[in-house]
């Protein structure tokens, strides 16, 4: 029996807004995005540099961390900033008394993304050895914190790029990583800039079905799924959570865990397969993959046609309690494999198995039929405060699982995520629709474990000697 909740630790309460970074409670809705990759150059540099990114409450700058505070005057600013750390880059710093526990524990956040690519499916095209240079094997030792930057235009973009470079050279705090891929040195940054609509390169809309945390106001409509506690995206030292609280408290608390992935979507060969598969519309087919009509309605809502886009509040209002044998969701489509809901087939739909998404599109829009093979997909995050519990229990048991649902679902991985291959690939919707021989439609690019810290830890790294 799980212990009782904890207000104090299970709630977000208006005491936290301050101290937890704003990408992990809110998504910003700016239309550009840029990432930066540093090394740590000079220890006692970077936490001077680390000391001007800390936000002034009542008056929070643009090139400070932005918190997860109410905007002032209930306007959205010009542009937010996050800021996230690898194990090596925390050990870079120096900082005292950090272990985060015992040896054994926070494996994957120590080890990295890199190491632990094939426990979340990323082998082959997918294998670290490909990534982008700075997140690459060879180099991923050397990645040692991730700024991110989100902006309302490119001009402004620009502008706080120059400023962002000045504060983290300045006394050779660290240097920017290159994205070097091919034998081509690449640029010392990362874009990403939003398609109209929310909506993917696969044409799909996307952000749908966030969790809600609890003592967190909806940023959009109400999920029908119970509301998650707060130690499920900031680490807490609550009885229920899943992990043990790690030392030192400065920095654990009202942190938390990013796994910072670029995923390169081949919408040419995701459109031609659809499109060429005998005996169903496409369109519907489409659908069946993904577990959602392009509108963004459920197939569990709408399982014959997609008809007009419902309403955002009824977009999630929507469980597979009626559907255990996936005849209209079919139990193997993204959607559902994602986030099984209330699905009983399933193993361990438990609620601290969900995660927060944070994802901007990259790349130019697609034109259909064009069979353009320009590089575009998502570049983002997936937080959480466990990441073998969130991230790498959805990719590994359940995007690329061999025992999804072991009492429904042939042993296939997800059709759209997943890593899969034309010899073996597959993909059932009943009553009688198969598809076979495709190849992986996503393909990871570049990863990064990250601690989020907390507004506190920020300032309590930045004093270290």
């Amino acid at each position: 029996m799980s212990a009782p909740i904890d207000p104090i630790q299970d709630t977000v309460t208006a005491a936290d807004l301050p101290e937890i970074q704003g990408l992990l409670l809110r998504g910003y809705h700016l239309e550009f995005a840029r990432h930066f990759v540093l090394q740590i150059l000079d220890p006692a540099a970077c936490k001077r540099f680390l000391g001007k990114l800390i936000p002034d409450e009542a008056t929070p700058g643009p090139l400070t961390i932005t918190s997860s505070l109410p905007w002032p005057g209930g306007r959205k600013p010009d542009s937010c900033l996050n800021i996230g750390f690898s194990w090596s880059g925390l050990q870079a710093l120096g900082l005292p008394g950090v272990t985060f526990g015992k040896s054994w524990s926070y494996q994957a956040f120590k080890k990295g993304a890199a190491a632990r690519a094939a426990t979340v499916g990323d082998v082959g095209a997918s294998d670290p050895a490909t990534w982008f240079g700075c997140l690459s094997t060879a180099n991923a030792p050397r990645a040692h914190l991730i700024l991110s930057l989100f902006t309302n235009s490119p001009q402004i973009l620009e502008a706080h790029s120059e400023q962002l470079r000045a504060l983290f050279t300045g006394g050779g705090a660290a240097q920017a990583l290159t994205f070097d891929q091919g034998g081509a040195v690449g640029p010392d940054h990362f874009d990403a800039q939003a398609l109209p609509y929310d909506v993917i390169h696969f044409d799909y809309r996307d952000g749908i079905s966030q969790p809600q945390i609890m003592g967190v106001t909806p940023q959009r409509a109400p999920d029908r799924q119970a509301e998650v506690p707060a130690w499920t995206v900031v680490l807490r030292q609550s009885a229920n959570a899943s992990y043990l609280f790690p030392t030192p408290s400065i920095l654990a608390r009202n942190s938390g865990f990013g796994a910072f992935r670029i995923l390169e979507q081949d919408v040419a060969g995701f459109e031609s397969f659809y499109r060429h598969q005998p005996g169903i519309d496409p369109e519907l087919l489409a659908a069946k993959l993904c577990g959602r009509w392009r509108t963004g309605n459920p197939l569990a809502l709408c399982p014959m046609a997609s008809g007009e886009p419902l309403p955002e509040a009824q977009q999630s209002d929507f469980d597979y309690s009626g559907d255990p044998g996936g005849d209209a969701t079919p139990i193997g489509s993204h959607t559902r494999r994602g986030n099984p809901r209330d699905s009983e087939s399933v193993v361990s739909p438990l609620p601290d198995h969900r995660i927060i998404r944070r994802a901007v599109t990259y790349g130019p829009p697609y034109q259909a039929g064009s069979n353009d093979a320009t590089p575009r997909g998502l570049v983002g995050y997936f937080i959480g405060a466990n990441l073998e519990q969130q991230f790498e229990f959805i990719m590994g048991a359940w995007v690329n699982g061999q025992g999804f649902a072991p009492n429904v679902q042939p042993q296939w991985n997800d059709p759209l995520l997943g890593a899969n291959d034309p010899r073996s690939s597959a993909f059932d919707f009943p009553p009688s629709g198969h598809v076979a021989g495709f190849d992986r439609f996503v393909t990871t690019r570049g990863g990064m474990y990250c601690l989020l810290p907390s507004i506190p830890a920020l300032t309590w790294m930045s004093q270290q000697p």
